[in-house]
């Protein structure tokens, strides 16, 4: 492979993974959370597979790899514009009996 520190670049993607995850469940930013998550696999997409096949066109794991990684980038990029850009508030009681005085 030609990405160098493969071992830290490996910890720094699962720990993005992990954060855009939690961030996405808990709802702390939850848009940009979905996008960065969907950004992860686009660019492994186009920095290892891309290559890849670019070097053995006639390899098929090569090929079925492309096409995985990019059907799970195209769902990540579905979850990110089916999030909701900020949370809706929710209208409370007291909300509704401050304006009413």
């Amino acid at each position: 492979m030609w990405i160098p520190f493969h071992l830290a670049v490996a910890y720094l993607t699962g720990a993005c993974h992990l954060a855009a995850g939690l961030g996405v469940l808990f709802g702390v930013a939850p848009r940009p959370a979905a996008q960065m998550e969907s950004l992860m696999p686009g660019l492994f997409t186009a920095l290892v597979w891309m290559p890849r096949v670019a070097a053995d066109p006639g390899r098929p794991g090569n090929r079925t790899e492309i096409w995985v990684s990019f059907a799970l980038t195209a769902a990540a990029a579905v979850v990110a514009a089916a999030t909701p850009a900020r949370e809706q508030r929710r209208v409370r009681c007291v909300d509704i009996m401050v304006v009413m005085r």
